[in-house]
């Protein structure tokens, strides 16, 4: 029994079907309008003042604490998230025996807490 060749010929490229390419369209289009109007909806508005309100009522009112934790992309949020990543960091620290960056970076997430809790 003899063995066959071998096949030195490139295989030929399999193609994705047109229902494919029309679902993966349809999602990248969806998904782009879903951008658009999120990005949209971040624009924040300058407050617009009340009749009877003085400029402190209205400075409380824009630093609503739940409001500028949702918001993408505002300070307070990019903070907590920081933090999170810390901790996340403070524990790697701690399994490789680096105490010393551990200790250091948990006080830096305690003045950041601070930070947050004066907001």
């Amino acid at each position: 029994m003899r063995r066959q060749a071998p096949e030195f010929r490139r295989p030929a490229r399999r193609r994705l079907p047109g229902w494919m390419w029309s679902l993966l369209g349809i999602s990248f289009v969806v998904g782009v309008v879903l951008f658009f109007f999120q990005h949209r909806q971040d624009q924040h508005a300058a407050p617009v003042q009340e009749k009877g309100l003085t400029n402190e009522e209205v400075m409380h009112i824009s630093l609503n604490l739940t409001q500028e934790l949702l918001s993408s992309s505002s300070f307070a949020r990019q903070l907590a998230v920081q933090m999170t990543l810390a901790k996340a960091y403070v524990v790697i620290a701690k399994e490789h025996n680096n105490l010393q960056f551990a200790w250091e970076l948990s006080s830096q997430i305690k003045n950041c807490q601070w930070l947050l809790k004066q907001l």
